[in-house]
């Protein structure tokens, strides 16, 4: 999985608050507990159609 993880804390970090992350590819691409905490800071905004681990559990920090 070359793709696992490469889009993290670095790249997220440098969106702008206006931005929006939207990934419809593979749910390994994003550091999802990264991309978790910046979202419940409101960093930015996202919409994914996919999870690291899927189904994803209900109590899973993305869904906050």
């Amino acid at each position: 999985a070359e793709t696992q993880g490469i889009i993290g804390r670095n790249l997220l970090e440098r969106l702008r608050p206006e931005a929006v992350l939207i990934n419809v590819a593979r749910g390994g691409v994003c550091d999802q507990p990264v991309l978790a905490e910046l979202l419940s800071q409101k960093r930015f905004r996202a919409g994914l159609d996919v999870f690291a681990t899927e189904p994803i559990p209900k109590d899973d920090p993305i869904l906050k």
